[in-house]
């Protein structure tokens, strides 16, 4: 054997010596360079945000996984100090986010940051950073969370300055519930309302109860989802129950409470004669209209607060008046139910004089009409005396002001053109100077009409719509635009009077702070004013819910949805309405899935996808010898109603490709067509078992056609297992409106 070199073998210790430390310092030491440091730790975290599959090399802590534990893990394995290159600390927190979570509203339109599910995810989060340790990571979470899904970014920012993010989605779904809308909800009986029938529900809805006194029994039911009509006879508050029925025998309630108040009576009197000589005997007429009945009658002949007179089954009473004066003769009606009015009117003034004094009776044709009204005035009078009358004047509005004078003749004529209760007043003369009044009360009704001049705008190409008013008469009016819960939404004219003609607002779909309006139905109002009370000419009491068929396409006798080939339904509206539409079996009354219930939608065509899944999102198949079919009813809306087609709304989506493998480096890219800058949320549930895989929020989307691509995992970073499944993208804008969401299909195999 030959003799080893000394300084060989001493060569080969250091160079095994050397080896052996290298290889210890090689777990982390992704740039090879001989270091655990800062650069090593931003190699791992760009590896960790890439979409994957892993190189095994970079599980620093064994698990398996490739995520950002193992990022806190190489932090101890560190071998420069504080893991610095250089002097400078330039490696960010590395923040862990909470996973997505997706909870039920607490309200009808979301949930408030302060619900304890929402604070535990807020406070799940967590941040490590390689110099300066645990870090306390805030968050830019609001402080309601509204329906959809909200992103919230996570932060940390080290003593450096150094920030690092992360982001998770907290999804608020709406509350299984109903919410029937009542129209109006509060008047006096007897009330006429109209009940339209609103929820939420995942499921295929198949029966409708309703319950409209609240006496626990239903009184009426439906299958479809029809507008009710019931009328309220009996003063009380009603709790008014809608419970709707799905396929799988769930049931929810909604309540919606109705005012129904005692109207006091209404009542007609007068004074005949009202003015003459004393002693003077007075003949007093009352007449009153009540719901409930009218229990008593009593007379305050003298005025003077006391009724001297009562009767509770007439209005007719009399009275002598011995002393000279001007009395204003009053009259109270009080109903069955204990409701009383007490009216105190010019036309049961008495004015008894003394002996020798004329006396006069008005007239008029027609003592009521809508306005204009032309009415005829006349008087006949007399004068003990024999006195010839040397003037004869007519008050004709009843404000104090004379407006018609005559020496020869009390006939003459006057055209109302405000619509109110007007107590005209004749005056006469005698030669001798003496006078005698008597008063008749005119009333002019208001005539009022609204018309749109059409039912749907789109403001975005400068669409607008012309709010016509039509009025009869001079009338103290406001025009108005409400949204469907009768808030105020826009001022078109503000309270003012506008002479009788043809008016038209125009409304371009701003709010008064001039902001595009949320994409929905919107409702114009004409308030008026007459004698102080304000009125509502609001067409959805009378108008709307009209059920008809809306023409669609026809349908193929087969579709194949994981061929690239799902049932696309297109309905063309030909006036705006509320939609139902639904799918269910031909042989059996029962419904499989519902698209739309009572949905607002505008004129012109809507496509419906299917890919052939229930109400809980599994695929389906009809049964033997049975086959789908496809349901659809529209629901007028009322005539004062207008649809503001504002939002955005997605089309042709496709996912490719259409077998994915998630483990390989391609992503599956989603194309769709989008109408507008907007979010889009993507969906995608397992159509085997209906389960939610995922949701992804991908924000500050342009209008045009667009991508975006899904990794093929779950919320939890997990890949997807073999199946076929279902991808809903929805457009949620600036305004909150979520459209319709359009679906397409995708299996994945590896």
């Amino acid at each position: 054997m030959r003799k080893r070199n000394s300084w060989t073998w001493v060569w080969f210790l250091m160079t095994s010596l050397l080896l052996c430390t290298v290889a210890l310092a090689a777990q982390g030491d992704f740039d090879d360079d001989g270091d655990v440091d800062r650069d090593d730790i931003n190699i791992l975290l760009a590896e960790i945000r890439s979409p994957g599959p892993h190189d095994q090399k970079f599980d620093v802590n064994g698990d398996g996984q490739v995520n950002r534990a193992d990022a806190r893990t190489i932090v101890g394995l560190c071998t420069r100090p504080r893991c610095a290159v250089g002097d400078t600390d330039r490696v960010p927190p590395v923040v862990t986010p909470p996973q997505d979570i997706t909870l039920t509203a607490v309200t009808d339109t979301g949930t408030p940051a302060s619900n304890a599910v929402i604070q535990a995810f807020l406070n799940s989060a967590t941040a490590q950073d390689n110099v300066d340790g645990d870090l306390q990571p805030t968050n830019d979470a609001p402080a309601f969370f509204p329906l959809g899904t909200t992103p919230v970014t996570f932060s940390a920012k080290d003593k450096a300055d150094n920030t690092g993010t992360a982001k998770a989605n907290v999804t608020i779904t709406a509350p299984l519930g109903a919410s029937p809308r009542a129209i109006p909800d509060s008047g006096d009986a007897p009330l006429t309302v109209r009940f339209i029938p609103e929820f939420v529900t995942d499921n295929a809805v198949e029966r409708f109860q309703w319950d409209f006194d609240g006496d626990g029994r239903f009184d009426r039911t439906d299958v479809i989802g029809l507008n009710q009509t019931f009328i309220y006879r009996v003063p009380g508050t009603y709790n008014v129950l809608l419970r709707v029925t799905d396929r799988n025998g769930k049931q929810t309630d909604g309540i919606v409470v109705v005012n129904v108040g005692n109207k006091p009576p209404e009542i007609t009197a007068e004074a005949n004669p009202s003015n003459g000589q004393i002693p003077l005997i007075v003949n007093f007429f009352a007449s009153a209209t009540d719901n409930e009945g009218v229990a008593l009658y009593e007379w305050d002949f003298d005025g003077d607060g006391v009724f001297d007179s009562s009767s509770p089954t007439s209005g007719n009473a009399s009275f002598t008046y011995t002393e000279t004066g001007i009395f204003q003769a009053s009259v109270r009606v009080t109903d069955r139910l204990g409701a009383s009015a007490t009216q105190s009117l010019p036309n049961t003034e008495v004015r008894p004089a003394s002996p020798g004094t004329p006396s006069v009776t008005a007239a008029a044709s027609p003592t009521s009409g809508d306005v204009e009204l032309r009415v005829n005035f006349n008087a006949t009078a007399t004068d003990p005396d024999g006195q010839p009358f040397t003037n004869w004047e007519w008050d004709f509005e009843g404000d104090g002001v004379f407006d018609f004078s005559s020496s020869t003749s009390p006939r003459t004529s006057i055209t109302y053109m405000a619509p109110g209760t007007f107590f005209a007043r004749i005056r006469v003369t005698a030669a001798d100077g003496d006078t005698a009044e008597d008063v008749i009360q005119i009333v002019a009704r208001p005539k009022l009409s609204l018309s749109m001049s059409q039912d749907t705008i789109d403001p975005s190409i400068g669409e607008s719509v012309s709010v016509r008013t039509v009025l009869g008469g001079d009338t103290r009016v406001s025009v108005i635009i409400e949204n469907r819960s009768n808030a105020l939404v826009k001022t078109l004219f503000p309270w003012g009077v506008r002479n009788a003609g043809t008016y038209d607002d125009n409304w371009s779909g701003l709010d008064d702070a001039g902001k595009q309006v949320k994409e929905g139905d919107y409702f114009a109002v004409l308030l008026s004013e007459v004698d102080g009370k304000v009125s509502r000419l609001d067409l959805r009491e009378t108008t709307g819910g009209q059920r008809f068929n809306p023409p669609r396409t026809r349908l193929p006798t087969r579709f194949q949805p994981f061929a690239d080939n799902p049932l696309s339904i297109t309905f063309t509206l030909n006036r705006a309405a509320e939609v139902t539409a639904f799918m269910g079996r031909f042989r059996a009354n029962t419904r499989l899935l519902t698209f739309f219930e009572r949905k607002p939608l505008g004129r012109g065509s809507h496509t419906i996808v299917w890919n052939g899944v229930n109400g809980d999102g599994q695929l389906i198949h009809p049964p033997f010898r049975d086959s789908f079919l496809f349901g659809i009813f529209g629901f007028t809306l009322a005539n004062n109603g207008v649809y503001v087609r504002s939002g955005a709304h997605v089309s042709s989506v496709s996912a490719t490709p259409s077998i994915l493998d998630p483990s390989g480096r391609e992503p599956s890219t989603v194309t769709f067509d989008l109408t507008k800058d907007a979010d889009v949320e993507l969906v995608v549930v397992d159509a085997g078992t209906g389960g939610e895989l995922t949701r992804i929020r991908y924000t500050g989307l342009s209008a045009g056609q667009n991508e975006i691509q899904w990794d093929g995992k779950t919320a939890n970073g997990d890949f997807a297992a073999p199946g076929r499944y279902r991808l809903g993208l929805t457009a949620i804008d600036a305004l909150g409106f979520r459209s319709i969401t359009v679906y397409t299909v995708q299996r994945i195999y590896y």
